[in-house]
């Protein structure tokens, strides 16, 4: 996993558990959100609509079977929901899941 991600992951999640650091949890929340946010639009931005929709391994389990479309679009749809049921989810480890899984295809793809 990724370092900063999962860093930034486990400070938010402590914070959010007591009161007095509510505020800086939403700050370290919005710093998380930002970071991940760019790297999705990173792997967009270099892939073609063919490497979004390419599968790197046929019959495979995981995520090895999975497009890198398919990820992102599990990340819009968590995008749409409320900071309480992000929150509660708890979101960032799941996108952080999805973003991972998506710079391993792209690296398949592309090595």
């Amino acid at each position: 996993m990724n370092k900063e991600w999962s860093a930034l992951n486990k400070l938010m999640q402590s914070q959010i558990k007591k009161r007095d650091t509510y505020e800086e949890d939403t700050a370290t929340l919005l710093v998380l959100r930002d970071t991940l946010r760019d790297t999705i639009i990173s792997i967009k931005e270099e892939l073609t609509r063919e490497d979004f929709n390419a599968i790197p391994f046929i019959n495979a389990d995981g995520y090895h079977s999975k497009t890198i479309a398919y990820s992102l679009w599990h990340i819009d749809y968590w995008c749409n929901k409320d900071i309480r049921g992000l929150i509660q989810m708890p979101f960032s480890r799941h996108w952080i899941m999805h973003i991972e899984a998506c710079l391993r295809i792209k690296k398949k793809i592309h090595p």
